[in-house]
């Protein structure tokens, strides 16, 4: 995926097919997985209706799953061009070539 296709208002990246399904294995529930996905936002901004009275319990469930991807060093999570954090999913050097490509 190229920067151009991010910046279209996803949440997410992956850079690798084998990094995601890591990732989706470490994810408990839909919402965690959308986030991975890139459907939702880790800040809860996407949530509507009665899920949005329950925010802080899905922002707790969004730093679970970052905090489980990052100690198995799949994930990476940074302010992308428009200003949203963006969830970037991939090996240490699958990172570390998207950063330089992109930044």
């Amino acid at each position: 995926m190229n920067a151009i296709e991010v910046a279209k208002g996803r949440f997410a990246v992956s850079l690798s097919e084998k990094s995601l399904e890591a990732a989706m294995k470490l994810a408990k529930g839909t919402y965690q997985r959308s986030i991975l996905l890139g459907t939702e936002a880790i800040s809860g901004s996407t949530l509507r209706g009665k899920a949005k009275k329950w925010c802080g319990r899905y922002k707790s469930s969004a730093q679970n799953l970052i905090g489980r991807c990052r100690k198995a060093d799949l994930i990476d999570v940074t302010i992308w061009n428009n200003g949203k954090r963006l969830v970037v999913i991939g090996t240490a050097d699958e990172r570390c070539e998207f950063f330089c490509n992109n930044h």
